[in-house]
C-alpha cells in the first residue's frame, strides 16, 4: 500500500517536471523577446522570400530588406498562431503589410501585452543584388564547426529590382579562408550542380562568397580585383557586391566571387602540360591537407591544379626560382636566364598592384602563379590575384601608419623572396618604372578621381545595414581613409618611380617575423613606430639601433639607411591558476539555463524520491520479518 503510493508520487513529480522542462523549452524555441515569434514575407513578382526578425542585443531588434523591397514589399508571418505582439501600438497579425511602418524607424515591440524597451526597426539595402541559401539542414551549424563540412542546398539570386536572375541547387556551400575561417563573419566556398552564369561573370559550377569580415569598408578586394583585371593581369577574378540571406536570416554584405581555378571562364590553360600554383604558408597547408612542394629557398607552393608530373613543376620552379635569387641572373643548373623563365610584364604588372595596394600579404600569401602547356615562351606568368582586405593600409594588419611603405620589393619575407630579389635586377626595375608612369599611374589616378567614389556610394546603404548586423567598425569612415590613403600612397610611389626622388630605407624587425620597410627622405623624422603591449611572460624594452645597439630616440632625423630592432626580455610563467576556483568559462546563455533548471530540480526531486522510498521499503522488510511479542493478559 505504501509501496504504491510512492510510486504514483514519482509519476506525478515525473510528469510535472517534463511538463516544466517542455514549458521553458518550448518558450526558448519560440524566444520571448519576439524575434524569433514572428518573420517577414518579402513579396516580389518573381517570388517570395522569408527574412527573420534578427535580434541586435540591448533590446534592438531589425528586419533587414533586400534592395528591391520596401516595407510595402513586406508581410508578417506569425510562427505561432495566436501570438499577441503589438508594433507601435498596432497589432500584428498573418499576412499584414508592414507597409505602414517607415525605414529606419525604431518601433516599440511589446509581446503578449507586457511592457517592454525592446524596439524593432526596418533597414534596406539599396542598388546591391540579394542571394538566398538554403541549406538542407535549415541550419548553418554543422558547416561552421569546420571548414571542411559541407552541405548541400538551394540558391536564388535577385536583382536590385527584383528580377530573379537565377536559382539552382547547391552541390555543396562549405567554408574557405584561413584567418578569415576563424571570424565571426564566415567566407564560403559554392558548388553548383549545372554550371551557371551568375551575374555576368561567364559560366561555372564554383564560386567563392568572400566575408571581407577584415575589411570595415568592404571596398579593399573589389578595388584591387577590378584594378588588376584593367591593369592587364590576365584571368583576374570578377566580383559582384550581394546582400546574403542564409536560411533566412541576413548574413551581412558579401562579395560574390569567380574562383582561381582552371577553366574556360576562369585561368583558361591548355588541358596538358600546364599547372596552376599559389604560395602560402608551410604550415596552414598542413593544417588542411593541401598538396604542395617547397622550393630550395624555402618557398611552400600549394599545387591546385596540374597536368604534367610533379616532378617536372617542381623542375620548372626550381629553375625559374635559382634565375630570380641569382645575382646575375642565370640559374647555375641550367644556364638560363631569369627573363626565359618568367614572363616578365606579367611579374612586374602583379608586382606594382602589390605595391600601389599596400599589400600586407604581398609576395608572402596567396600569391598565383600559373604555366600553360598552350604558350610556346615556355615561361611562368604572375597572377591572378586574390586576398586583398589587409591591403591600403588596413590598421587590422600590423602597423601601416604611413603611405610611405615597402611591401613586395622587401627582400626579408617568410619563404623566397622572388619579388624583393627582381626588384634589386635592372631590367626589371626599368621595366617597372615605365610600366608605372605610362599605364598603372594613370589608371590609378582614374581609380582615384572616379572609381572609388562609384564604388563607394554604391554600396553605401548595403554596407550601413551590414554595419549593423557586424557592428566592429565605421564603413562610411573606412572608405574615407582609404581615399585619403589611395592618394598619398599615388604621390609617393611618384615621387620614388617617376622623380625618382632619393629615400632612406628603414627597416623594422619585429615579432613573429615581421618585417616593415620605411621609406625616409633625408632629414626627415623617424615615422611612428609599433608599441608593444607587455604580458605576463615578456617585457618589451622598445625598438634599438641594430649597429649601434642605442635606444631610438623619437626625435631623430634620419640621414642614413637603418635597421631596428625590437628587444624584448622574457620572464617565468606566473603560477597556473586553480581550475576550479580561477578558471575562466563562458557565461551560459540564460535560456539555457532555463531549460536546464528543470531538467535539474526533476533528477533531485525524482532521486529524493526513491531515497525515501528505498528507506520505506527496508523498514517493512525489518517489521514483516521480526519475532511477534506475545501478550498475556494478568489476572
Amino acid at each position: 500500500m505504501r509501496t504504491g503510493f510512492w510510486k504514483g508520487i514519482v509519476a506525478v513529480l515525473t510528469a510535472a517536471m517534463i511538463a516544466a522542462a517542455a514549458f521553458f523549452a518550448a518558450k526558448e524555441l519560440a524566444g520571448e523577446d519576439g524575434a524569433a515569434v514572428f518573420s517577414v514575407r518579402v513579396i516580389s513578382p518573381a517570388g517570395t522570400e522569408e527574412v527573420a526578425c534578427w535580434d541586435g542585443g540591448d533590446g534592438e531588434l531589425y528586419v533587414f530588406l533586400p534592395s528591391y523591397a520596401g516595407t510595402d514589399q513586406a508581410q508578417i508571418h506569425l510562427h505561432r498562431p495566436g501570438t499577441n505582439l503589438q508594433l507601435d501600438g498596432k497589432p500584428l497579425s498573418e499576412g499584414m503589410s508592414c507597409g505602414e511602418f517607415a525605414l529606419d524607424t525604431p518601433y516599440s515591440l511589446v509581446t503578449d501585452g507586457e511592457d517592454s524597451s525592446r524596439t524593432l526597426t526596418f533597414v534596406r539595402s539599396a542598388d546591391v543584388p540579394a542571394m538566398y541559401i538554403d541549406v538542407r539542414s535549415g541550419s548553418m551549424d554543422y558547416i561552421h564547426q569546420s571548414a571542411d563540412n559541407s552541405e548541400t542546398g538551394q540558391a536564388r539570386i535577385y536583382d536590385d529590382r527584383g528580377e530573379l536572375t537565377w536559382a539552382g541547387e547547391l552541390q555543396s556551400i562549405h567554408g574557405r579562408g584561413y584567418s578569415t575561417w576563424d571570424s565571426a563573419k564566415k567566407p564560403y566556398s559554392l558548388e553548383l550542380t549545372i554550371p551557371a552564369d551568375l551575374l555576368g561573370m561567364g559560366e561555372a559550377a564554383k564560386w567563392v562568397l568572400l566575408a571581407n569580415s577584415y575589411d570595415a569598408s568592404q571596398l579593399r578586394n573589389k578595388l584591387a580585383y577590378d584594378f588588376a583585371r584593367e591593369a592587364g593581369l590576365e584571368y583576374s577574378p570578377q566580383c559582384r557586391w550581394v546582400d546574403l540571406y542564409l536560411n533566412g536570416e541576413y548574413a551581412g554584405l558579401y562579395l560574390l566571387s569567380e574562383r582561381n581555378e582552371v577553366h574556360s571562364q576562369r585561368v583558361d590553360l591548355s588541358p596538358s602540360g600546364s599547372f596552376l600554383v599559389s604560395k602560402n604558408w608551410q604550415w596552414r597547408l598542413d593544417s588542411r591537407k593541401r598538396e604542395y612542394f617547397t622550393t630550395a629557398g624555402n618557398a611552400a607552393l600549394r599545387l591546385h591544379e596540374y597536368s604534367m608530373p610533379r616532378e617536372q613543376v617542381e623542375s620548372i620552379w626550381q629553375s625559374a626560382e635559382n634565375g630570380i635569387l641569382a645575382q646575375d641572373g642565370i640559374d647555375p643548373v641550367t644556364g638560363r636566364h631569369y627573363q626565359d623563365l618568367i614572363d616578365l610584364d606579367s611579374w612586374v604588372r602583379k608586382f606594382l598592384v602589390e605595391e600601389i595596394f599596400a599589400n600586407a600579404d604581398a609576395g608572402v600569401l596567396s600569391q598565383f602563379f600559373y604555366y600553360d602547356g598552350g604558350d610556346s615562351t615556355g615561361k611562368i606568368y604572375a597572377g591572378p590575384v586574390w586576398d586583398y582586405d589587409l591591403s591600403l593600409g588596413n590598421p587590422i594588419s600590423w602597423p601601416t601608419q604611413t603611405p610611405q611603405m615597402l611591401y613586395a620589393a622587401r627582400t626579408d619575407v617568410w619563404g623566397s623572396p622572388w619579388y624583393g630579389a627582381l626588384y634589386q635586377k635592372e631590367a626589371f626595375y626599368q621595366r617597372l618604372r615605365e610600366l608605372y608612369e605610362q599605364e598603372l599611374q594613370p589608371l590609378l589616378a582614374r581609380f582615384l578621381e572616379e572609381r572609388l567614389s562609384q564604388y563607394r556610394e554604391l554600396i553605401s546603404q548595403a554596407a550601413r545595414m551590414n554595419q549593423l548586423r557586424w557592428p566592429e567598425a565605421d564603413a562610411a569612415a573606412d572608405a574615407r581613409y582609404i581615399e585619403t590613403y589611395l592618394a598619398q600612397r599615388m604621390e609617393f610611389l611618384n615621387s620614388l618611380w617617376i622623380r625618382e626622388e632619393p629615400y632612406y630605407l628603414v627597416r623594422l624587425q619585429g615579432l613573429d617575423g615581421a618585417r616593415l620597410w620605411y621609406c625616409v627622405a633625408p632629414g626627415d623624422s623617424l615615422p611612428s613606430l609599433p608599441e608593444y603591449e607587455d604580458t605576463g611572460t615578456t617585457d618589451y624594452l622598445g625598438w634599438y639601433h641594430q649597429e649601434s645597439g642605442e635606444p631610438v630616440s623619437e626625435t631623430e632625423t634620419v640621414h642614413s639607411d637603418l635597421i631596428l630592432v625590437l628587444k624584448v626580455e622574457n620572464r617565468e610563467a606566473p603560477p597556473a591558476a586553480d581550475s576550479q576556483e580561477e578558471a575562466v568559462t563562458e557565461d551560459p546563455d540564460l535560456a539555457s539555463l532555463l531549460w536546464l533548471g528543470p531538467l535539474g530540480i526533476f533528477l533531485a526531486v525524482f532521486l529524493g524520491v526513491i531515497a525515501v522510498d528505498m528507506v520505506l521499503r527496508r523498514k517493512e522488510r525489518k517489521r514483516s520479518h521480526a519475532p511477534t511479542e506475545r501478550k498475556t493478559l494478568s489476572s
